[in-house]
């Protein structure tokens, strides 16, 4: 079963569990009803803005959606089986080099975003949840609890989020980091 597969039956399943209709959740997540029917037919591949403003209002984070897209995840992971989404409208691709698992409270994302791209999160998916963001190359602005920071080459910015974010790649090279996320006990 591929990845937009796997996403779609457990967004349907959360949407059920939640009791919302496809109408209640596009209300209050602000994404078309019709657009959300086709994520949970997977007859399109959601981006990561969607995906963040429907794991927003089931109350689940992003990396925990995909931790239920796969639960198996052994203690150590061989590159090759890394998983990775991409979002080719934005330029952005993230891969889980250390996945969230359920004895641990940190996980590991390597993530790149093209030059001239940014995306904006309306909220936190998790709040107060603890990030550690090491910029590895390029050149990238981050607006974080309403302060902006712009990041170099080898930069590490730690926060913790409180409501929307933004991530801008400033200058023609594509920002690659890594992103460590610290779940609280």
């Amino acid at each position: 079963m591929s990845i937009d597969h796997k996403i779609a039956k457990e967004l349907k399943a959360l949407r059920l569990q939640n009791s919302y209709s496809l109408d209640d959740l596009a209300k209050l997540s602000s994404v078309s009803r019709a657009t959300i029917s086709r994520i949970e037919n997977a007859e399109v591949s959601p981006t990561t803005q969607v995906l963040v403003k429907l794991c927003k209002v089931l109350g689940i984070g992003l990396s925990a959606l995909m931790i239920r897209c796969e639960p198996d995840t052994p203690l150590w992971v061989k590159a090759d089986q890394q998983k990775q989404f991409h979002d080719p409208a934005l330029g952005f691709s993230r891969r889980c080099v250390s996945p969230p698992h359920s004895d641990y409270t940190a996980e590991i994302l390597q993530c790149e975003l093209a030059s001239g791209s940014s995306i904006d999160y309306d909220s936190a998916p998790v709040n107060e949840l603890e990030h550690h963001l090491y910029l590895q190359s390029g050149q990238l602005a981050l607006t974080i609890n309403g302060q902006t920071y712009a990041l170099q080459a080898g930069d590490c910015l730690r926060y913790k989020l409180n409501e929307g974010n933004r991530f801008e790649v400033i200058g023609t090279q594509k920002a690659v980091y890594l992103l460590v996320l610290v779940k609280r006990d």
